[in-house]
């Protein structure tokens, strides 16, 4: 018979080993890009050997090749870069 003041249940205790989050090899396949915000020129963590620039409606405005671009043509705003890599925001200032 349980009392109003009593509690009764189960408690499981689990331990986990390892780590959360990537391996340091999964994390060398990542790409990164520095500095961003930049005002033009951003390089890129990973060699690029197929990449994109666009603007936020989609349109292609440059091609990326290697670890860094320059986009201090461009104006000022938001822009995405897509590659093998993923993509990605660069922020131009």
């Amino acid at each position: 018979m349980v009392s109003a003041n009593e509690v009764s249940g189960t408690l499981s205790i689990y331990s986990v080993g390892g780590t959360i989050g990537l391996s340091e090899e999964d994390l060398a396949l990542t790409l990164s890009v520095y500095p961003n915000p930049s005002n033009g020129i951003f390089h890129f963590s990973q060699v690029i050997e197929e990449g994109q620039i666009l603007n936020l409606n989609g349109q292609v405005l440059k091609s990326v090749k290697g670890n860094e671009i320059d986009l201090s043509d461009l104006s000022k705003g938001i822009y995405l870069l897509k590659s093998e890599w993923g993509s990605l925001q660069l922020l131009k200032n």
